[in-house]
């Protein structure tokens, strides 16, 4: 038998981020064949904050630099 068939939603959750942070397509496919709604919402919830603090460290970086760039008057 394999490990995966014992894990629990929270544990597959986390595996279909893993899978996700390190590109593997397959992890992330294996680990969602096991989940329920309940893990798919865990899934979805903890991806989206990630995606989230990526677009503010983008949208940060870009007005310290708008900061910088802006023209001054004559």
């Amino acid at each position: 038998m394999r490990d995966a068939a014992h894990k629990a939603p929270r544990d597959r959750a986390l595996d279909v981020v893993r899978g996700y942070a390190d590109h593997d397509a397959a992890a992330v496919h294996e680990a969602l064949d096991g989940l329920d709604a309940g893990g798919s919402l865990e899934v979805y919830a903890i991806l989206i904050l990630d995606v989230l603090a990526e677009f503010r460290q983008v949208a940060a970086a870009l007005a310290d630099e708008w900061v910088y760039d802006i023209p001054e008057h004559s």
